[in-house]
């Protein structure tokens, strides 16, 4: 009986979680979105369809190749710790948290069709 009892508090623990996450994800997606409005636009064009980018910039469409690096590559991208020559995009150490940059990391992936979303969480 007690670990029935035990398994139906995990289990309802659980769903409490699950509907937590959900809630969050389209909130973190319109702060995301706000975020790249006002810090990537400019330069990277319109998040779903890379509109507007200027010549030379990544796109972050699914049409770019941002899909091909890992959430921590593109956070360390856009603080400034990897450094390629030849960069010309600012880093963002001081004006954007990391929690600024997985909104705006989960805005860009919502416009990704599933398949790449599914191949981007598996990068390392």
């Amino acid at each position: 009986m007690l670990k029935l009892a035990g398994l139906l508090l995990v289990t309802l623990l659980c769903m409490a979680c699950a509907k937590t996450i959900q809630q969050s994800i389209p909130s973190q997606v319109a702060r995301g979105r706000e975020l790249y409005t006002q810090n990537c636009q400019v330069c990277h064009g319109d998040a779903a369809t890379g509109a507007g980018a200027q010549p030379g910039t990544p796109l972050n469409s699914a049409a770019g190749h941002t899909w091909h690096h890992s959430d921590a590559q593109l956070t360390d991208i856009i603080l400034g710790r990897i450094v390629t020559p030849g960069r010309t995009m600012p880093s963002y150490a001081g004006q954007l948290t990391e929690q600024d940059i997985q909104a705006i990391l989960s805005y860009i992936k919502s416009n990704w069709p599933e398949d790449l979303r599914r191949h981007q969480a598996e990068m390392k």
